[in-house]
């Protein structure tokens, strides 16, 4: 953005290009003061500081001597950093922002997909077998599985679940929503449904009503 003195030429309502006054360059030019540009580009370009040094003549000329001084002071500021950094400081000036961005969009991962995430977490523990849910079984629903474990599939089952909806809410807060009537979790960030079961159950489970689209977590024993 770009500012005019009181009473000064508009340097863009002739028609030119409004950062002509910084050699169309306003990361390695500067005028605060919205006055006119005095070196020529390859000048401004070459010669750390000289845009502000023009920014510093120009506030003299208008007799704002505070702004000169300080003007002066940048212009000194950034040769003697051009010097200290082997003349780096020009390219760090007008790549810094362009790097950053390009960087954090590259470290930016990918949103994993939901059904994957709870398709891992379920699996990790029914791999953990009895003795690891076994932890998230009440004591009632011990009892019936130690008394016949070939019937008793459904209390693991259960079980997955309850270890799943743990594991999310301490992993993912906020994102899964769990539910033990229809569709079992709700994705909050894409709004997709979806229906933890094991792979052999699945052909069951999608043939209820309700369950058209949803998404597929599979899990195994």
């Amino acid at each position: 953005m770009w500012r005019w003195r009181p009473g000064a030429k508009s340097i863009g309502a002739s028609g030119r290009q409004g950062w002509l006054y910084v050699s169309s360059n306003p990361l390695v030019a500067f005028d605060l003061l919205g006055t006119h540009q005095k070196s020529p580009d390859g000048l401004l370009l070459a010669v750390p500081g000289q845009g502000a040094w023009d920014a510093s003549v120009n506030a003299w000329e208008d007799e704002r001597y505070g702004w000169s001084v300080a003007y002066a002071g940048a212009m000194v500021g950034e040769q003697v950093l051009w010097v200290v950094t082997l003349g780096q400081s020009q390219a760090w000036r007008t790549g810094a922002m362009c790097a950053t961005n390009v960087a954090t969009k590259s470290a930016a991962p990918a949103l994993e997909a939901g059904e994957d995430i709870v398709a891992q977490m379920a699996q990790k523990h029914a791999s953990s077998g009895y003795e690891g849910l076994s932890a998230f079984m009440s004591e009632a629903e011990k009892r019936a599985f130690l008394a016949n474990p070939a019937a008793g599939s459904r209390f693991l089952g259960q079980a997955v679940h309850n270890a799943t909806d743990l594991g999310l809410r301490e992993q993912y807060p906020g994102r899964f929503i769990y539910s033990r009537i229809g569709p079992d979790f709700l994705d909050t960030t894409t709004g997709n449904l979806i229906e933890l079961t094991t792979t052999a159950a699945k052909a069951a489970h999608a043939s209820k009503v309700g369950y058209e689209n949803v998404l597929w977590a599979l899990y195994n024993f």
